[in-house]
């Protein structure tokens, strides 16, 4: 399987392997696993019927040194992710409204090559354990709506062993997360619409 941003073939895109595993689930047999350019991902279905792609967990390293000038506010604490086209784990304190952050995309576009994941815990938050936001603008993706890729990191980052991520882009989404010995695995709702058949959306966990 593979999964593209304009065009261009993105490496690890988990929304997308959720969203065609769940086409697979409806219209044909879903795998077991899937198979893209960054490796084998495990699928399956729970007791409630929600779909799960189990992915490999991303270790994280906490940094002393990080950036404190791509957004309005500073970040109190970071962790960078992967190789040097991996992530930067910037949090603000636990509460703190991260929609509030305004991100120099341009410096973001300039000064690196790892893709910004913005995270705080969300203690007030009725629906979420903590919010998130993803930008890569070096790679054509300003902000990301919903960002499979970013919370498998956060399963590593976040020391949980499961969780909510609210990702705070303009259309937003929900993302389970849970922690296993060997794999992070997320699942969220997807709605499926086939328009040569017609007819609304409908969820599929």
């Amino acid at each position: 399987m593979r999964c593209c941003n304009r065009g261009i073939p993105i490496a690890f895109c988990g929304h997308g392997l959720l969203a065609s595993a769940a086409v697979f689930q409806r219209y044909h047999e879903l795998p077991k696993t899937v198979h893209t350019l960054s490796g084998y991902y495990g699928l399956r279905i729970d007791q409630e019927n929600r779909l799960w792609l189990h992915c490999a967990p991303v270790p994280c390293e906490p940094v002393d040194i990080f950036p404190r000038d791509w957004f309005d506010l500073p970040p109190t604490s970071a962790a960078i992710a992967g190789d040097d086209k991996g992530y930067w784990i910037l949090r603000w304190p636990d509460g703190f409204d991260i929609t509030k952050l305004q991100p120099d995309i341009d410096r973001l576009s300039r000064e690196t090559h790892r893709a910004v994941i913005a995270t705080a815990a969300a203690p007030g938050d009725p629906t979420a354990t903590l919010l998130m936001r993803y930008f890569a603008p070096q790679y054509g993706n300003p902000e990301d709506s919903v960002t499979g890729s970013a919370c498998v990191v956060l399963g590593s980052y976040w020391h949980q062993p499961r969780f909510i991520v609210r990702q705070c882009s303009a259309r937003g989404g929900l993302v389970n997360v849970e922690r296993h010995s060997n794999t992070v695995a997320i699942s969220g709702s997807i709605n499926l619409h086939d328009p040569c058949r017609g007819g609304k959306p409908s969820p599929q966990e």
